[in-house]
């Protein structure tokens, strides 16, 4: 460090000067040989000391004060003739045995101490300050000691900023669901959080400066915990692995190195966390499965697992002896190795099959099927195949028990032949069954079904003849015989014992009987179906009472997606008169081509599977409907009709988007707030929220700038990035002094806006003819309690800004503001260090010079 030479002065009050310094030597020669000394060595202290904007005083080993600079006089308030007839103790008065003490060490050990002391100014303000005492060389026979003051205030504040985060940072971690321990080279234990004593049930305490093998682990997990720490440190890099305490606990333990200034590995951090559940899930899921693997295997039946390729997984014992083939031979191939090719080109029966692969449904599944199948030797041979589908997360497995039924079948062919005139008899048989003699109308036989019905035994009714006995013709006037009609599945009256007529569905035909003329009347009972048919009837006509009052949209479609039926809501859905649908298609109505194909496909689905169908779509005007479709069976169990019943659900499709909008914005704030912690400069952390503020609201420009804390002015970084590369103009500055328009109206208020038309706003100056067009404005100022630091601005978003955008930067503009404040402190302390590092060097340089 080089200082300016300052001219020498001729001052005839100079020697006055030294005389009063040294006033009580009684030597006179000696006195005046110290002004000569003092003299010389005065021109070249003098300059520097005085200069200097740290407080500085020269003092003898008697602790007098012989000179002292402006800085000292400006601290303590005393003039500098009252200074120079002060000691020490008169400024410093608890710290001048302190003082006395450190000087004597400065004459033995030729040592510059520091001391923490408290100046008291003339005022009787206390200030503490730190003194760096050093040994001045040529000021006079006598030793003489220079003192350099330092206001200790800033220090401290740094101090206890850096304690407010050690006591945060200690809060988080003892207070962690994760155990968190700190290990050094020899693996000792530096800390541990108080979640210890939750797992291992020794106190955090009892681990400090332990190893492992202290705290009587077993060697195999002391062995395993200290080849992993060593591995971190060799490595310099994450590891992790789980491990097995005492009592049962398994913990998965994360370690990762902390680094010295030199890039070496100071300590390892670990964090582990409890999975004793998980491992016991996994026992369970092990036991579970070697339990139903000793049940396939001991199954008398063939056990065949597949995945959704239709590949052999599993293949039990049984299937091997049925089919041929060993485990290893068939795992991996296709089911369709064990089906016969005639098989496989049977559509219909495939159908099943590719069905389910693409869909995961089938006709096949949860039914029992007979089929062939085919052995390894080549051979058919006659399965049934009963096959069940289980969901495992995303995937379904099918399993499929087949059994061999080549006996059963032999034995079914035999009891065909042996009922082959019961089935003759019988293959035209609704329900009961009566036989009459054509000529005479005598009962011949009667099955025990018609006999029920009658109400009276088989022989009770056999013999009698049918006319008003159980049919209630006249006699000469048998609809069969003598009027000749033909009956066959027609509506008819039985009367039974009582004489009540029972309402039937009823079939004659003639037929002979050992060289007899006779009917073979068959008929079921239509009582119930008749009771059916009127409920049937009132529920129809509940049905559209209830439907034409609900509040759900109902509908009523066949199979070329024609309306059927649609209730008087649909008007107030879609603005459409319900008889304007009724035979007609969405299609013929003119409806969104999408909305068609949708809508269509959903119905011809039900119509297919004959289940149920539930879907979610977009009406125009933005209404969303909740749809489901039921199947309507005929008399056959085909589908006939698909009923729908659909729902407003707009609002709930609402506040589920806002919901996921909530969710996604909570997401991208915790990952930028841990982004923020890692950056280098308030450049970068304005970069940074910049980017995210324009993702979140999708907006095309924007600015993120902080206040300058001795300036005032806004520093905007970003726009050498951003928004300054579709300016007109190049060069345009990043530095505002003044606040203006609709921007400056949000820093000088300190409030936030938006609004989407700028050009209108009031509080807008305009646009310059250089800057892009605004379309769209939205901002919110960066604050510390009421302290302004700076801003948030977007710009041109591709849609009308609102409130939920506004209130997302006001929440990004929060975390600006810690940001911003936590680099200006870091940047205090860099700025202390920086100045008492020069300090330092300025008086090394002078002690040099000296």
């Amino acid at each position: 460090m080089q200082y300016k030479k300052k001219k020498k002065r001729q001052d005839v009050d100079e020697s006055k000067k030294s005389e009063d310094i040294f006033v009580e030597d009684d030597n006179f020669n000696e006195k005046m040989h110290l002004n000569e000394v003092f003299k010389e060595s005065e021109g070249r202290y003098k300059f520097p000391i005085n200069n200097s904007k740290v407080p500085m005083n020269i003092f003898s080993e008697d602790m007098k004060i012989l000179d002292v600079n402006k800085r000292l006089i400006q601290l303590s308030g005393y003039s500098k003739k009252e200074l120079l007839s002060m000691k020490l103790k008169d400024i410093y008065p608890e710290s001048a045995e302190i003082l006395s003490e450190g000087i004597k060490k400065i004459i033995e050990a030729k040592k510059f101490p520091i001391f923490e002391v408290n100046l008291h100014t003339k005022k009787g303000k206390i200030i503490p300050v730190e003194i760096v005492v050093t040994e001045l060389k040529n000021y006079g026979p006598k030793s003489v000691f220079q003192g350099t003051v330092r206001d200790s205030d800033a220090l401290i504040q740094i101090e206890k900023a850096l304690t407010d985060i050690e006591k945060s940072f200690k809060t988080l971690v003892e207070t962690s669901f994760d155990i968190i321990l700190l290990f050094d080279r020899d693996c000792r234990t530096l800390y541990v959080n108080p979640t210890i004593e939750k797992l291992s049930g020794i106190p955090p305490e009892d681990f400090i400066g332990k190893k492992f093998v202290q705290l009587g682990l077993s060697d195999d997990l002391v062995n395993l915990y200290k080849e992993t720490v060593y591995k971190v440190f060799e490595t310099k890099t994450d590891d992790r692995v789980e491990l097995k305490l005492p009592k049962g606990i398994w913990i998965d333990a994360f370690l990762v190195p902390e680094f010295d200034e030199k890039g070496d590995v100071k300590f390892v951090i670990i964090t582990a966390r409890d999975i004793t559940e998980r491992k016991h899930a996994e026992e369970r899921l092990r036991e579970s499965e070697n339990k139903y693997r000793g049940l396939v295997n001991s199954c008398v039946d063939a056990v065949i697992s597949v995945d959704m390729q239709m590949r052999i997984t599993m293949w039990n014992p049984a299937a091997e002896r049925l089919f041929g083939y060993n485990e290893k031979e068939i795992l991996g191939k296709s089911l369709m190795t064990i089906v016969p090719k005639s098989y496989k080109k049977e559509k219909e029966k495939e159908k099943g099959f590719d069905e389910y692969r693409k869909t995961g449904a089938s006709i096949v599944i949860e039914k029992t099927v007979e089929l062939e199948g085919l052995r390894k030797d080549g051979m058919k041979i006659p399965i049934e195949l009963s096959i069940s589908s289980t969901r495992v997360g995303e995937n379904e497995n099918p399993t499929a028990i087949i059994r061999d039924i080549t006996e059963r079948k032999k034995m079914e062919e035999t009891l065909k032949h042996s009922e082959k005139y019961q089935r003759t008899i019988f293959s035209s048989v609704h329900t009961g069954i009566i036989v009459v003699d054509e000529k005479t109308h005598e009962i011949l036989d009667v099955n025990q079904v018609a006999a029920d019905l009658i109400g009276v035994s088989k022989e009770k009714i056999m013999g009698n003849i049918c006319h008003r006995y159980i049919c209630p013709a006249d006699e000469g006037k048998c609809p069969i015989s003598d009027l000749d009609q033909v009956v066959d599945n027609s509506e008819r009256v039985l009367l039974d014992v009582k004489g009540n007529k029972i309402p039937i569905l009823k079939t004659v035909i003639p037929i002979k009987l050992v060289g007899r003329e006779c009917l073979l009347e068959s008929f079921i009972d239509m009582t119930e179906r008749k009771k059916m048919e009127n409920a049937l009837k009132h529920s129809e006509e509940s049905f559209r009472a209830l439907s034409d009052d609900s509040i759900d949209l109902i509908m009523r479609h066949d199979r070329e997606h024609r309306h059927l039926y649609v209730n008087p809501i649909v008007e107030k859905f879609i603005g459409i008169l319900p008889e304007d649908f009724i035979g007609k298609t969405l299609k013929e109505m003119g409806f969104p081509k999408d909305l068609v194909k949708l809508w269509e496909k959903a119905i011809d689905k039900v119509f297919k599977t004959k289940k149920n169908n539930h879907i979610e779509f977009e009406l125009p005007k933005g209404i969303w409907i909740d749809a489901l479709l039921v199947p309507e069976f005929d008399e056959k169990g085909d589908v006939k009709i698909v009923l729908t019943s659909a729902r407003d659900i707009t609002e709930r499709k609402k506040m589920e988007t806002a919901l996921s909008w909530e969710v996604s914005i909570n997401n991208a704030l915790a990952k930028l707030s841990r982004n923020l912690l890692s950056q280098a400069s308030i450049d970068d952390i304005s970069y940074l929220v910049l980017e995210h503020a324009k993702d979140l609201t999708c907006s095309q420009y924007g600015f993120v700038g902080y206040i300058n804390p001795k300036t005032g002015y806004l520093m905007v970084p970003t726009l050498k990035r951003d928004f300054r590369k579709e300016l007109k103009k190049k060069n345009k500055k990043t530095v505002f002094k003044k606040f203006k328009g609709l921007w400056g109206c949000v820093l000088n208020n300190k409030e936030s806006i938006f609004t989407n038309d700028p050009a209108w706003d009031p509080r807008s100056t305009g646009t310059p003819e250089d800057h892009i067009a605004i379309n769209n404005f939205v901002s919110a100022p960066a604050m510390i309690e009421d302290k302004l630091v700076g801003q948030i601005a977007l710009a041109n978003a591709d849609h009308d800004y609102t409130k939920k955008d506004l209130d997302l930067v006001e929440r990004l503009a929060d975390l600006y503001a810690i940001a911003i404040n936590r680099e200006l402190l870091e940047e205090k302390i860099r700025g202390s260090e920086e100045k008492h590092r020069k300090i330092v060097e300025k008086f090394l340089e002078t002690v040099s010079e000296d």
